[in-house]
C-alpha cells in the first residue's frame, strides 16, 4: 500500500506541475485579411496592434509561406522554410509558435506576448531558412532575413504622475504609429515659447508650429494625412534645449 501511495503523491505532485506552468493560446492565422497578392509568399499585418508599457501583449502574425525561391534569377520551387528568428522584438517580449516548420501555400501564424517594458516603435524582422530538392536531397539555403519588416508600437501609461515636471522631457507622441493625427506632447519646466519642427528624412522642415508652453504638459497636434507613409523627425525647442521624436506615418 505504502508503494500505491507513493505513486499516487508522485502523479499528483506531476499533474500540480503541468497546471502551474504558464498556458499559451494557440493562435489562428487570419484567413479573411491575409493574402498572398504579390506571391510568393506573405506576412501580416504590416503593423501590429500597439501596445503599453507595463501592461500585457499578445497579438498574432500570420505567415503564408512561400512555394518558391529566386536564384540566379530564376525561381525554384521551395519544399519548406523553417523559422529560425524574429529579431528586435521590445524588451518583455517574446513569440511563440504552433510549428516553426512551414510548408509552400500554407497558413501559419506566431503569437508575440508578453509585458512589455520599453516604449517606442521597434522593426521587427523575421529570419526564415528555405529549403530546396537537390537530386532528392533537401538542402538549406541558409538563414535569410523575410523582405516583409513588421511594425510594433509600445506606448507609455496613460498615467503620468510619477514624471518629473521641472524637466524638460518627452510624453511621447500618440497615436504612433498615425494615419491622419497625432498629438505630441513634453514637460516644459518653465513657461515660455516652444517650437515643434517635423522633418522628412533627409532633414527637410514640412511643418513648424510656435506655442507659448506652460509650466508642465503641453502638446502639439498634428495632421499629416497629407504626407506619405514613412518615417519622420520631429524636435520641439525651447531657449537654448531640444528634445527629438521619431514618427511613423502608416498606410490607410
Amino acid at each position: 500500500m505504502r508503494g500505491v501511495y507513493a505513486i499516487r503523491l508522485v502523479m499528483l505532485s506531476f499533474i500540480m506541475l503541468i497546471l502551474a506552468l504558464p498556458v499559451r493560446s494557440q493562435c489562428i492565422p487570419d484567413t479573411d485579411n491575409c493574402k498572398d497578392i504579390n506571391k510568393p509568399g506573405e506576412i501580416c499585418p504590416r503593423y501590429l496592434e500597439n501596445g503599453t508599457a507595463g501592461e500585457e501583449y499578445l497579438e498574432t502574425i500570420t505567415i503564408i509561406a512561400p512555394d518558391t525561391v529566386t536564384i540566379l534569377n530564376i525561381p525554384v520551387e521551395i519544399e519548406k522554410i523553417t523559422l529560425d528568428s524574429i529579431k528586435n522584438l521590445p524588451p518583455g517580449l517574446d513569440y511563440y509558435g504552433e510549428t516553426t516548420e512551414f510548408l509552400p501555400g500554407g497558413y501559419y501564424c506566431i503569437s508575440v506576448a508578453g509585458t512589455p517594458t520599453e516604449i517606442g516603435s521597434f522593426d521587427l524582422k523575421i529570419y526564415v531558412t528555405p529549403y530546396i530538392s537537390v537530386y532528392n536531397n533537401l538542402v538549406s539555403l541558409g538563414a535569410q532575413a523575410d523582405s516583409t519588416s513588421i511594425t510594433l508600437t509600445i506606448e507609455p501609461s496613460l498615467g503620468i504622475d510619477g514624471i518629473n515636471k521641472d524637466e524638460f522631457k518627452l510624453l511621447y507622441a500618440y497615436p504612433n504609429p498615425f494615419m491622419t493625427t497625432t498629438r505630441i506632447g513634453y514637460i516644459e519646466p518653465h513657461p515660455g515659447f516652444a517650437e515643434l519642427r517635423i522633418m522628412n528624412m533627409m532633414g527637410k522642415v514640412i511643418y513648424y508650429e510656435r506655442i507659448i508652453a506652460v509650466k508642465g504638459e503641453n502638446y502639439f497636434n498634428f495632421r499629416g494625412d497629407h504626407l506619405p507613409p514613412g518615417y519622420y523627425v520631429y524636435a520641439i525647442t525651447r531657449e537654448d534645449k531640444s528634445l527629438q521624436g521619431k514618427l511613423l506615418k502608416r498606410e490607410k
